[in-house]
């Protein structure tokens, strides 16, 4: 099955918007919903993107993204921060039907070909004792599949830490990824501790 995309307007009043709104309120816990309707306030560059299942149209991985036609079934969205050093990957939902199909790793390979720049996510550590300790570990081991490596830092924010995972990682990375924090902390007035991970 082919896989179109469609970036989404941020206006609240987009059926497309409101379709994303509504899987995220679904995938996510509340505390973690820094989006969608805050999520344009950031001073970065942001994207929604939408993603579609279609027969008709070109694939995802062998082409530009498409427009979508009517009919397509919506499938998924990724809501990313642009960087100048990298692509953050700020949530990444699939409706529940759609998963474990391949269209998850799918959509993270287009992103990498797509903005030809490193992609750098957070997953919620595995750690004994974790109420959903397989589910974080399949996890990992999904976005390592994908071609993300562990870079050795974790996140703390909203009383969970989060191993940070990056198709590629260096000084400059890490350096833009805590100044993306520092932008993140005024908007929401939130605390964001970063760590190196020693173990």
């Amino acid at each position: 099955m082919k896989i179109s995309c469609k970036k989404v307007d941020f206006s609240c009043d987009s059926e497309l918007f409101e379709l994303c709104e509504s899987l995220a309120n679904a995938a996510f816990p509340p505390h973690e919903m820094l989006f969608p309707t805050t999520f344009s306030e950031y001073k970065s560059e942001h994207e929604l993107l939408a993603f579609y299942q279609s027969d008709l149209r070109d694939d995802i991985t062998g082409c530009c993204a498409s427009d979508v036609d009517i009919g397509d079934e919506f499938i998924g969205f990724c809501a990313l921060v642009l960087r100048s050093s990298f692509v953050y990957l700020a949530f990444f939902a699939l409706c529940e039907d759609k998963r474990n199909k391949g269209y998850g790793a799918r959509i993270l390979k287009y992103l990498q070909k797509k903005y030809q720049k490193p992609v750098v996510l957070e997953a919620e550590k595995p750690y004994i004792g974790a109420n959903d300790l397989d589910l974080r570990v399949r996890r990992a081991g999904f976005y390592t599949r994908t071609g993300f490596i562990r870079t050795g830092y974790s996140i703390a924010y909203f009383d969970e830490i989060y191993d940070i995972y990056c198709t590629e990682f260096d000084d400059n990375i890490l350096a833009d990824y805590k100044a993306m924090y520092k932008d993140f902390a005024r908007q929401k007035s939130a605390n964001f501790e970063l760590k190196k991970i020693t173990s």
